[in-house]
């Protein structure tokens, strides 16, 4: 069965195509469940009734109704859009085989609606309000879901976030990868705790949104050829709020002052480590060193990241920097992202990573490992590593 996962439980199935037929179908239930007499969707053509319409501009009007097919999208009569939304809509994503389905409604979700929901199979599950919405379930057996239906108001914060997290993820296949990355990450970790790996997964999607306020429609920075998520311990990623992320450095002042106002005691050569992570945009964000990471780039997905030595004189500048974060394992080639950040800001800097790390994860035993001397053998098990970064 290509959907169907019980509930608590986390389990990830590669990419299926048979999951856009059966929104395709659900979304016709719905249709018809929500007061048409009867709609049947395919690529090119709806009908309604005895009428049969194909569709061009991919809109029709029929008398006082009417039905836009757009992509995942059906709206009908201005009052209720439908989209298939998660990311069993995302192609070349794997996912928990359960669809999520969001219904927009123009007016409040009544106790009338929810009876034609339940009617056709769905089961009440109450308002999660800015957790989704008001949710109902289907299952094909008692525990195991295959639908989510998120009912939520049209053009509300939760709809925005359905909308935009899914096209961002379709758009940007390094982003899209880079989100697979953490669900397999997470999925492995916590089997038996789906609102943990559900909450595991906040800070990615919150990072992923903030971008996209920020840079419409495109998120990630247009050279980005490679998104790191985070790998490292699931623990840390509870405790990656957002007040404790790293302080954004767009220009040399940002950085002096940074270091004014924190008064860290540099070493006798006058030097100070910091930790460092490039966002989606391609923003410096800096931290102390004893910082993870994760808790500098909010538990979301970067560009790049590893650790500074900054010199401290009246105009500071970089003496060394590296790609040193175990819990992102960014590739070597993550500095030219260090470097436009440094060059945009005017900072001086060492023109190349001063101390690159190689990271591999091995196959069998998932420890990950630090390259050293050219030796491509797990630390633990003593597999061999394979050449290509593979936290992927």
């Amino acid at each position: 069965m290509a959907t169907g996962l019980k509930q608590h439980t986390v389990l990830l199935a590669p990419h299926d195509a048979t999951w856009a037929t059966l929104y395709d179908a659900e979304a016709r239930a719905l249709i018809i469940a929500l007061g048409a007499d009867a709609v049947a969707i395919s690529a090119d053509t709806v009908t309604l009734g005895t009428d049969a319409v194909s569709l061009g501009a991919d809109t029709v009007a029929l008398g006082t109704d009417a039905v836009a097919i757009s992509g995942d999208a059906v709206t009908l009569g201005g009052a209720v859009a439908i989209e298939h939304v998660g990311s069993t809509s995302v192609p070349g994503l794997p996912a928990k085989p359960i669809l999520d389905i969001a219904l927009a409604l123009a007016d409040a979700l009544t106790a009338p609606t929810i009876d034609r929901l339940t009617a056709i199979g769905y089961i009440d599950c109450g308002d999660k309000g800015g957790d989704g919405g008001h949710l109902l379930v289907k299952e094909s057996s008692p525990g195991v879901r295959t639908v989510h239906l998120h009912v939520v108001a049209h053009g509300d914060d939760n709809w925005r976030a359905y909308m935009i997290f899914r096209d961002a993820l379709r758009r940007c296949p390094p982003l899209r990868d880079a989100y697979a990355a953490l669900k397999r990450h997470l999925a492995a970790q916590l089997p038996d705790d789906r609102p943990r790996y559900t909450a595991s997964k906040h800070g990615f999607i919150q990072s992923v949104m903030r971008a996209a306020e920020l840079a419409a429609p495109n998120p990630v920075a247009p050279n980005a050829s490679r998104v790191y998520a985070y790998v490292g311990p699931v623990d840390l990623l509870a405790d990656a709020t957002p007040d404790k992320a790293g302080h954004p450095i767009s220009c040399a002042e940002d950085l002096r002052r940074w270091l004014r106002e924190r008064g860290d005691r540099p070493d006798p050569e006058g030097q100070l480590t910091l930790t460092f992570v490039v966002d989606l945009q391609g923003r410096l964000l800096i931290a102390d060193r004893h910082s993870e990471h994760v808790s500098c780039a909010s538990g979301g997905p970067v560009l790049a990241a590893g650790e500074l030595v900054v010199l401290r004189t009246p105009d500071p500048e970089i003496a060394e920097a590296s790609n040193q974060s175990t819990g992102y394992c960014p590739e070597p080639d993550c500095w030219t992202h260090l470097q436009a950040a440094l060059d945009r800001a005017n900072i001086p800097h060492p023109g190349r990573l001063t101390r690159p790390f190689t990271f591999r994860r091995c196959p069998e035993c998932g420890q990950r490992n630090i390259i050293k001397d050219s030796w491509f053998e797990c630390d633990v098990c003593a597999n061999p590593l394979p050449l290509l970064w593979n936290f992927g």
